[in-house]
């Protein structure tokens, strides 16, 4: 039997969690940028934005493309959700704030491992 070139594993969920909802994380981040939020309505309105997302799969992009894919992919699930509870227009810089939001989610605080 040859060996496997790739292993694809599901990490949220299946190797590492979030420490707090999705929702709370959100809605402290969107108060810093000064529209407040009802974490729970974010939170709901993150997971109907995020399963009417398309996948994230960019076939056909190169490579060194597929960061800044996404990037944007995160951002459209962003702004629905923030959109969803009619919130989007309340943002005086929604780029600004949506790279902290980025930033931090690659960083290790959110997560921990199962």
């Amino acid at each position: 039997m040859s060996k496997p070139k790739v292993i694809f594993l599901d990490a949220v969920g299946t190797i590492i969690g979030v420490r707090r909802s999705v929702g709370e994380i959100y809605s402290t981040l969107a108060k810093q940028a000064g529209v407040a939020v009802d974490p729970e309505a974010v939170n709901q309105a993150f997971y109907q934005s995020f399963k009417a997302s398309g996948p994230c799969a960019f076939s056909g992009v190169e490579w060194e493309d597929i960061p800044g894919w996404e990037f944007n992919w995160w951002k459209a699930i962003a702004m629905a959700t923030f959109s969803r509870i009619g919130v989007i227009n309340q943002f005086s810089d929604f780029d600004n704030f949506f790279h902290r939001l980025y930033d931090y989610f690659a960083t290790p605080k959110p997560w921990y491992v199962y």
